[in-house]
């Protein structure tokens, strides 16, 4: 999730409250490999992989939307933009997870 701050540049992090490498409130993932089976943590470091690889507003998008659970208004207001670009963004995001990932991000986020 420091990603997030860190890949949509200063003035999202700003505008969020969040500081270069910190964990969002309530988004730590759990700490250490006995935390995760393996299984989950091998999907875990993929999912994580192919969100990096999002461009930077597509990534600050799907995160504030899935991960942070913000409403349409409350992601277009940090972002700084329109909610219908912020659907836009969320939409070509999850294509570009489904292009990496396949069928499984559907486990992950539903028929979003």
């Amino acid at each position: 999730m420091a990603a997030l701050a860190e890949g949509a540049g200063g003035p999202l992090a700003r505008r969020l409250g969040v500081a270069r490498g910190a964990e969002p409130h309530g988004l730590a993932l759990p700490a250490g490999d006995e935390a995760v089976a393996p299984d989950d943590h091998a999907d875990r470091l993929a999912v994580r992989a192919a969100v990096a690889g999002l461009p930077d507003r597509q990534r600050a998008a799907l995160v504030l939307r899935y991960f942070a659970d913000l409403s349409l208004a409350d992601t277009a207001e940090a972002m700084g933009c329109a909610p219908g670009t912020v659907k836009a963004l969320t939409h070509q995001a999850l294509a570009g997870l489904r292009s990496r990932l396949g069928d499984a991000i559907e486990e992950v986020v539903g028929n979003a």
